[in-house]
Formats: structure tokens, C-alpha cells, sequence
């Protein structure tokens, strides 16, 4: 099933829009931070969550470097995102939350939902952004499982620990670290956007 899941997530490629903000910072190799959208949606209550995103969006930018928060949108993959979709993702009430697994079918019936960790990894991933920012990685094995899979940003910035197993996982994986965001982001230029 995992082979099936993977296919279907490879051909998503097509259903991705790249902001025009995020598009023009890959183009120049200037560094994008992908931000998962669950936080906004399924995290906090109305009004502290849309405040929120927005801070955290500005960090990025105080930090010289674009966000990329990350959903879906009826059925469409939104790599960037505008204050009036961060307004929807925190005030719908019919915000699905899409996991790796869910990707392919919330797209196909054109569905709106907030992306976890392993769904945003993957977004980023096949948007050619090389740095993604979390509260905390809950699954220790799945951040490995994508990076094998190639659909993983090859830096993962997090803020709290979430697992028993957290620190075995930020021991042995050099991609997975809490720091200093613009620290990383002098070190690791983007890559070329792959998507439309």
C-alpha cells in the first residue's frame, strides 16, 4: 500500500500552484522556509490562530527568507499562501487535515484541508524548497521513511520536542535540528521549483 500511496502522491505534481512570492524567491535561489498549515486550522482558536500564522510568516521574512505555508484548496495544492487563505484555513470549520496518505483523495474531490508535518514534507519536496519549519516532529520514523523516498526537505527546522525518541532521531540525522533559522537559511540556498 505504501508503493500506491507514493505513486499517488508523485503524480500531485500537477495539482501544485506555487505563489508568485515563492515562485520568484526559488527562480533567484533566495532561501523559502515551507511551513505546515495544521497549526492554523486545527491548533488554536479564531482569531489567535490567523494572528499567529501571520507572526509567524513575518519571522520568516524578518529572517530574510519567504514563507511557504502549505495547503490544500479545493483539491489544489497551494505552495504559499495569501492572508485571505490563511483567514480561511483559521475560520472554516470544514477544514480537513491531510496526512501523506490523504493527499490523493483530498485533491481528487477538490477539497480543502491544512497539511500535517509529513504532508507539507512532501509538498516542499516537490517544490524544490529545501528548508521546512515545525513546532515539533511527532513520528520519529517518518521524516527517514521521506528522506528515502526523496520527499523530504533536506532541513527540518523544529522548536519542541514531541516523542520519547526525539533524541535518537536529531543525534543521528544532521538534517533535523532546533536552531537558529537564519543561520540555516545563510547556508542552504533553495533549490529550482519543479512545479507550475
Amino acid at each position: 500500500w505504501k508503493f500506491i500511496i507514493y505513486i499517488a502522491i508523485m503524480n500531485l505534481k500537477g495539482h501544485i500552484n506555487i505563489s508568485d512570492e515563492v515562485r520568484s524567491a526559488l527562480s533567484k535561489s533566495e532561501p523559502v522556509v515551507a511551513l505546515e498549515s495544521t497549526i492554523i486550522s486545527h491548533g488554536m482558536p479564531y482569531p489567535q490562530n490567523y494572528e499567529t500564522a501571520l507572526q509567524v510568516e513575518n519571522i520568516v521574512r524578518e529572517n530574510r527568507a519567504t514563507p511557504a505555508t502549505i495547503a490544500i484548496i479545493n483539491g489544489i495544492i497551494r505552495i504559499g499562501l495569501y492572508d485571505t487563505d490563511l483567514e480561511f484555513l483559521s475560520s472554516d470549520k470544514n477544514i480537513l487535515k491531510a496526512s501523506r496518505r490523504d493527499m490523493p483523495v483530498i485533491v481528487a474531490g477538490k477539497m480543502s484541508a491544512a497539511t500535517t508535518v509529513s504532508a507539507t514534507m512532501i509538498c516542499a519536496a516537490l517544490a524544490g524548497i529545501r528548508i521546512f519549519a515545525t513546532g515539533g516532529i511527532a513520528n520519529d520514523g517518518l521524516y527517514y521513511e521521506l528522506l528515502r523516498e526523496n520527499a523530504a526537505p533536506e532541513k527540518v527546522l523544529h522548536s519542541a520536542k514531541r516523542s520519547a525518541g526525539f533524541h535518537s532521531l536529531r543525534s543521528a540525522a544532521p538534517a533535523v535540528r532546533a536552531c537558529r533559522p537564519a543561520r540555516v537559511l545563510r547556508r542552504h540556498p533553495p533549490r529550482r521549483a519543479t512545479g507550475s
